[in-house]
């Protein structure tokens, strides 16, 4: 069971999010869509699509916390 009391959620460097997103139906198939998407765009050359760096993700962290 996840506690809401968790002492990480008062930590100004943490983001926290529920992670049931499988859950949502239609994720098993729009995903392996998504993977066997890249896997052509790889053979083609081309760039991948939703590769996200670290840097990406403390962008969006900033933005989220702007919006708030």
């Amino acid at each position: 069971r996840f506690e809401l009391d968790c002492p990480f959620f008062s930590l100004p460097n943490v983001l926290g999010s529920p992670h049931n997103s499988a859950m949502v139906p239609g994720a098993i198939t729009e995903g392996t869509r998504h993977a066997a998407a890249n896997i052509a765009r790889f053979l083609r050359g081309e760039t991948l699509s939703g590769v996200y760096t670290s840097n990406d993700s403390l962008s969006m962290k900033d933005s989220i916390y702007r919006a708030l």
